[in-house]
């Protein structure tokens, strides 16, 4: 009984998922407030539109109590080195302080490219190196969670 237990916990260490590198936070963008009748609502508006998009939220990688959520990658493998991507949306939910209703968004569309130069097409076999963050994608997703919110008058 006691190999068992110590050849669990030798698996369970060899396994262990490594911590996140996510962008730094001084490097996203930030949604203007908006209003919006509680927390629950912003973070179903926030599974739309990732999903309209084609992402889905990691609940691994996501706490509402900080706010933090994150993306699983989309893969788009190329046979030719560097041209291979993968992104994901990572961010957070803020409540605007001394406002109560407010929220904000922040965050980034994270984009990383394959580096492997002997088999780029093997999804196993890839190099991942940060890219440049997609802004246009940033900007986009931020300003159609904001126009979930408004009203015709606010804009």
């Amino acid at each position: 009984m006691r190999n068992g237990a110590l050849m669990i916990l030798v698996l369970f260490t060899a396994c262990e998922i490594p911590e996140s590198n996510r962008p730094e936070e001084k490097s996203w963008y930030s949604s203007q407030g908006f209003e919006a009748l509680d927390e629950d609502l912003v973070w179903m508006v926030l599974e739309l539109e990732l999903s309209r998009r084609g992402y889905t939220l990691d609940p691994m990688a996501c706490d509402r109590i900080t706010g933090d959520f994150e993306t699983r990658w989309i893969t788009n493998l190329n046979p030719f080195r560097y041209e291979g991507r993968r992104t994901k949306y990572v961010g957070r939910v803020e409540a605007v302080a001394d406002q109560p209703g407010w929220f904000r968004v922040r965050g980034l569309v994270w984009t990383q490219r394959n580096a492997d130069l002997k088999d780029p097409m093997d999804p196993l076999k890839a190099i991942w190196q940060d890219d440049a963050p997609d802004d246009t994608a940033t900007e986009v997703f931020l300003y159609s969670m904001v126009s979930h919110f408004e009203t015709p008058s606010d804009r």
